[in-house]
């Protein structure tokens, strides 16, 4: 199934708005784990073991948030309008 130019656009345009708002997620997600260990405190021995759960938090939040929004601002649309557009004929 061959995409249009303007689908392709819709695609692209959706993967990029995705990554922002997914990059602007894991960034909330990063700076409340943070404030939260900056009021309560890591213990020197904990310290390699929180910065990849931080790790990993972030990464979640991010892949969450993008691929929810790639899907229904891209590839919702796409097929929904290509599902329609054989319904017509």
């Amino acid at each position: 199934m061959r995409l249009s130019r303007p689908e392709k656009w819709v695609i692209a345009i959706a993967g990029v708005v995705a990554c922002l708002a997914g990059a602007l997620a894991g960034y909330g997600t990063l700076t409340r784990a943070l404030e939260d260990q900056f009021h309560g405190g890591v213990l020197e021995e904990d310290k390699v073991a929180v910065m990849w759960l931080n790790a990993r938090e972030t990464a979640a939040a991010f892949a969450v948030v993008a691929s929810v929004l790639w899907v229904a601002l891209g590839l919702l649309p796409v097929g929904v309008y290509r599902l329609l557009a054989r319904a017509r004929r």
